[in-house]
């Protein structure tokens, strides 16, 4: 309850960066005496099917693997792991595999109507679909489905995913400094320690080039 006020103007905060950044989605955790406090999603994890981010959505945390990846094991991080390139663009949206425009038509009227194949979105699994800006590194004019070849900063084409709360989980645990992490050439992520408050800032976006250092500041 103590921090309630402070909860409300975040989420203030928040919902207008999803406005001014042109943000799908924002997961937000926050620790604070030893715990997480306040977890909470903003927006969609896929825009198409308006399914919404929850405290549960998982989200590409690129660059920012390195650092967590040891702790997972350890510290039981069950929602935080590994995917192939192929399970984040289920349709190689963008590549050489991508379908072929025929098999594409066949299965969205056909196949999938009838329930003989899955939706390739909402991702399972809670994950969240990734965006990039479409022409430059500004999410404002406009967005497209992240290609597989955006993983390229990733270690052997893997996505590793996260939740807020796990990443703060992981920083009480550890106790790292701030780390923020990149994807398609831009941040997607960033993981904020104030030793001075002891609070723990985890914030995390579903679009390349999102500012989540600036939201968790």
């Amino acid at each position: 309850p103590q921090y309630a006020a402070a909860v409300e103007r975040a989420r203030r905060l928040v919902r207008s960066a999803v406005l001014e950044q042109n943000l799908p989605g924002v997961s937000v955790a926050v620790g604070a005496g030893g715990t997480v406090v306040w977890a909470e999603g903003f927006g969609w994890r896929d825009v198409v099917t308006r399914a919404p981010v929850t405290p549960d959505t998982r989200f590409n945390i690129g660059t920012a693997a390195s650092a967590v990846t040891a702790a997972v094991a350890p510290l039981g991080l069950t929602n935080t792991g590994a995917d192939a390139a192929k399970e984040w663009s289920p349709e190689a949206i963008g590549e050489e595999g991508e379908d072929f425009p025929p098999l594409t038509l066949l299965r969205h009227v056909i196949w999938q109507p009838l329930g003989l194949m899955p939706a390739e979105y909402p991702l399972p699994g809670d994950r969240a679909t990734f965006y990039v800006p479409r022409s430059d590194d500004n999410p404002g004019r406009g967005r497209r489905l992240m290609y597989m070849r955006d993983l390229a900063c990733c270690a052997n084409g893997m996505a590793f995913y996260s939740t807020p709360s796990d990443l703060v989980r992981f920083a009480l645990a550890t106790n790292p400094g701030s780390v923020n992490g990149e994807l398609a050439g831009g941040m997607v992520m960033s993981l904020m320690t104030r030793r001075d408050s002891g609070l723990i800032i985890a914030v995390t976006a579903n679009m390349g080039h999102a500012n989540t250092s600036s939201l968790a500041l």
